[in-house]
């Protein structure tokens, strides 16, 4: 593989974990630490870069700081759009690197070494996003590497649509269907996110059974 270009991460935290119950996701723990330490734990190792977080608003910025022990870039959410593409139209012209990796908060189970992989995977593609498809062949695009330029002249055109699927279909895409991965790498699982409390329960007894082994 090509060695990958230098890649900034960036983290969504600002949705509303709507279907989480009380509290947010992005301050649940596994392991004795916040999903959103954790994440950003894993990209600062994969990338070798403090990864920018996009934590919406002023008011959730103090929540999420809190629960942060390393450095990070805060960005707020673009004005003009809603859902993750605030998230991602917010932090792009805060990138400064070629390509990024774009996740969100909510994955307890990402993991660095998935990270880097799809860092070099995607240093080999002319693609503009390479995304890993999951086992029933739906792509992860919260677990996928952009280049920064193309995400950019999108945010930059304010299109109506704001959903992550509609910026995809606009660009040059190389999939990773999962038996194109390592088995050791663990991509398929480094994508899975929690949207309820029973899913993070779920996650909390993979890892205590030894099935998910941080990397």
């Amino acid at each position: 593989m090509t060695r990958s270009r230098e890649t900034t991460a960036v983290v969504l935290a600002g949705g509303q974990s709507s279907r989480f119950g009380d509290g947010l996701k992005a301050t649940a723990t596994l392991g004795g630490s916040a999903l959103v330490e954790r994440v950003a734990e894993a990209v600062r190792d994969a990338t070798g870069r403090d990864p920018i977080v996009a934590a919406g608003g002023n008011e959730k910025r103090p929540v999420v700081e809190g629960v942060l022990s390393d450095a990070v870039q805060y960005v707020e959410d673009a004005e003009w759009c809603a859902g993750p593409l605030a998230g991602v139209c917010g932090a792009v012209p805060e990138v400064t690197t070629p390509t990024l990796f774009l996740c969100g908060c909510d994955m307890p189970l990402l993991s660095a070494r998935a990270v880097s992989w799809l860092c070099d995977r995607h240093a080999d593609t002319d693609a503009d996003v390479t995304v890993p498809l999951d086992e029933d062949g739906h792509p992860q695009l919260l677990h996928a590497v952009y280049e920064t330029a193309a995400l950019e002249a999108y945010c930059d055109r304010r299109p109506d649509s704001h959903s992550l699927r509609s910026l995809v279909s606009e660009l040059s895409v190389e999939t990773v269907p999962p038996e194109a991965t390592p088995g050791d790498i663990g991509v398929l699982q480094s994508a899975v996110n929690v949207n309820t409390r029973s899913e993070l329960v779920a996650a909390r007894q993979r890892r205590a059974t030894g099935e998910y082994v941080r990397r």
